[in-house]
Protein backbone atom coordinates (compact mmCIF):
# COMPACT_ATOMS: atom_id res chain seq x y z
CA UNK A 1 0.00 0.00 0.00
CA UNK A 2 1.54 3.18 -0.81
CA UNK A 3 1.00 5.02 2.51
CA UNK A 4 1.76 8.34 1.11
CA UNK A 5 -0.83 7.80 -1.54
CA UNK A 6 -3.34 7.30 0.81
CA UNK A 7 -2.63 10.38 3.12
CA UNK A 8 -2.41 12.49 0.30
CA UNK A 9 -5.79 11.70 -0.78
CA UNK A 10 -7.09 12.21 2.95
CA UNK A 11 -8.16 8.11 3.15
CA UNK A 12 -9.47 8.21 6.70
CA UNK A 13 -12.01 11.25 6.00
CA UNK A 14 -12.66 9.68 2.71
CA UNK A 15 -13.42 6.38 4.47
CA UNK A 16 -15.43 7.48 7.00
CA UNK A 17 -17.38 9.58 4.64
CA UNK A 18 -18.29 6.73 2.39
CA UNK A 19 -19.11 4.52 5.08
CA UNK A 20 -21.74 7.07 6.66
CA UNK A 21 -23.47 7.93 3.50
CA UNK A 22 -23.79 4.60 1.36
CA UNK A 23 -24.65 1.32 3.40
CA UNK A 24 -23.74 -1.28 1.01
CA UNK A 25 -24.44 -4.74 0.86
CA UNK A 26 -20.98 -6.07 0.98
CA UNK A 27 -19.23 -9.29 2.69
CA UNK A 28 -15.79 -7.29 4.46
CA UNK A 29 -16.57 -3.95 4.75
CA UNK A 30 -13.42 -2.51 5.41
CA UNK A 31 -12.19 -4.38 2.36
CA UNK A 32 -14.61 -3.83 0.08
CA UNK A 33 -14.89 0.20 1.12
CA UNK A 34 -11.23 0.26 0.85
CA UNK A 35 -11.51 -1.46 -2.80
CA UNK A 36 -14.33 0.80 -3.92
CA UNK A 37 -11.96 4.00 -2.57
CA UNK A 38 -9.20 2.72 -4.61
CA UNK A 39 -10.30 1.58 -7.89
CA UNK A 40 -8.33 1.82 -10.95
CA UNK A 41 -5.18 2.59 -9.03
CA UNK A 42 -4.41 -0.90 -8.11
CA UNK A 43 -1.70 -2.89 -9.39
CA UNK A 44 -2.68 -6.47 -9.77
CA UNK A 45 -0.08 -8.27 -7.92
CA UNK A 46 1.34 -12.16 -8.44
CA UNK A 47 -1.24 -14.43 -6.69
CA UNK A 48 1.76 -15.58 -4.41
CA UNK A 49 1.40 -12.92 -2.61
CA UNK A 50 -2.27 -13.45 -1.52
CA UNK A 51 -2.08 -17.32 -0.63
CA UNK A 52 -4.99 -18.58 1.53
CA UNK A 53 -5.74 -22.09 2.13
CA UNK A 54 -3.40 -23.52 -0.65
CA UNK A 55 -1.16 -26.20 0.78
CA UNK A 56 0.79 -27.30 -2.31
CA UNK A 57 4.54 -27.16 -1.55
CA UNK A 58 4.65 -26.63 -5.16
CA UNK A 59 3.27 -23.02 -5.00
CA UNK A 60 5.32 -20.27 -4.14
CA UNK A 61 4.18 -18.56 -1.42
CA UNK A 62 5.29 -14.65 -0.49
CA UNK A 63 2.58 -14.05 1.55
CA UNK A 64 0.03 -16.05 3.21
CA UNK A 65 -3.13 -14.55 4.01
CA UNK A 66 -5.02 -16.36 7.14
CA UNK A 67 -8.36 -15.07 6.45
CA UNK A 68 -11.99 -15.97 8.03
CA UNK A 69 -11.76 -18.56 10.49
CA UNK A 70 -8.76 -20.56 9.57
CA UNK A 71 -6.21 -18.60 11.99
CA UNK A 72 -3.78 -20.47 13.36
CA UNK A 73 -3.46 -18.43 16.62
CA UNK A 74 -7.36 -19.65 17.15
CA UNK A 75 -7.56 -23.09 15.65
CA UNK A 76 -5.46 -26.23 14.96
CA UNK A 77 -4.94 -27.78 11.50
CA UNK A 78 -5.29 -25.06 9.50
CA UNK A 79 -3.66 -24.65 5.81
CA UNK A 80 -0.33 -23.48 6.62
CA UNK A 81 0.12 -22.91 10.28
CA UNK A 82 3.44 -24.62 10.00
CA UNK A 83 4.95 -21.25 8.38
CA UNK A 84 2.85 -19.01 11.22
CA UNK A 85 4.28 -21.08 13.88
CA UNK A 86 7.98 -20.98 12.63
CA UNK A 87 7.65 -17.40 12.69
CA UNK A 88 5.73 -16.47 15.69
CA UNK A 89 8.69 -18.48 17.53
CA UNK A 90 10.82 -16.14 16.57
CA UNK A 91 8.79 -13.39 18.08
CA UNK A 92 8.66 -12.45 22.03
CA UNK A 93 4.72 -12.85 21.77
CA UNK A 94 4.96 -16.88 20.97
CA UNK A 95 3.81 -17.72 24.68
CA UNK A 96 1.26 -15.28 24.59
CA UNK A 97 -0.19 -16.75 20.97
CA UNK A 98 -0.12 -20.43 22.30
CA UNK A 99 -2.02 -19.28 25.85
CA UNK A 100 -4.52 -17.17 23.22
CA UNK A 101 -4.40 -20.64 21.38
CA UNK A 102 -5.21 -22.64 23.93
CA UNK A 103 -7.84 -20.05 25.77
CA UNK A 104 -9.44 -19.96 22.59
CA UNK A 105 -12.49 -21.72 23.41
CA UNK A 106 -15.95 -23.40 22.77
CA UNK A 107 -18.04 -20.34 22.73
CA UNK A 108 -15.83 -18.10 20.83
CA UNK A 109 -15.48 -20.94 18.36
CA UNK A 110 -19.77 -20.45 17.73
CA UNK A 111 -19.78 -17.26 17.29
CA UNK A 112 -17.47 -17.71 14.57
CA UNK A 113 -18.94 -20.25 13.27
CA UNK A 114 -22.22 -17.90 13.77
CA UNK A 115 -20.64 -15.06 11.87
CA UNK A 116 -19.68 -17.81 9.21
CA UNK A 117 -23.53 -18.52 8.37
CA UNK A 118 -24.18 -14.76 8.47
CA UNK A 119 -21.30 -14.29 5.71
CA UNK A 120 -22.80 -16.96 3.70
CA UNK A 121 -25.84 -15.26 3.98
CA UNK A 122 -24.53 -12.29 2.96
CA UNK A 123 -22.79 -14.01 -0.05
CA UNK A 124 -26.13 -15.85 -1.36
CA UNK A 125 -27.82 -12.23 -1.17
CA UNK A 126 -25.08 -10.63 -3.28
CA UNK A 127 -26.08 -10.76 -6.48
CA UNK A 128 -29.20 -9.26 -6.08
CA UNK A 129 -29.00 -6.74 -3.59
CA UNK A 130 -29.90 -3.11 -4.63
CA UNK A 131 -27.31 -1.52 -2.78
CA UNK A 132 -24.00 -2.69 -3.92
CA UNK A 133 -21.23 0.03 -4.80
CA UNK A 134 -21.27 -0.92 -8.28
CA UNK A 135 -25.46 -0.40 -8.40
CA UNK A 136 -24.81 3.36 -6.77
CA UNK A 137 -21.46 3.99 -9.11
CA UNK A 138 -23.11 3.09 -12.37
CA UNK A 139 -26.72 4.89 -10.83
CA UNK A 140 -25.41 8.46 -9.60
CA UNK A 141 -21.43 8.43 -10.81
CA UNK A 142 -21.34 12.29 -10.56
CA UNK A 143 -22.82 12.13 -7.08
CA UNK A 144 -20.71 9.25 -5.43
CA UNK A 145 -17.24 10.74 -5.07
CA UNK A 146 -14.68 8.17 -4.49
Amino acid sequence: MNLQALRDMHFSQSFLNLLNAYHVTCLAPDQDYLNAMCQQRTTILDPSWNVQMETDPQIHQSLIHFNLFAKPWHYTNVANEGYFWDYAKQTPYYDEMQAGLAAYNDAAKEADRANFDRILKVAETQATATNTFRQIRNKNREEVVI
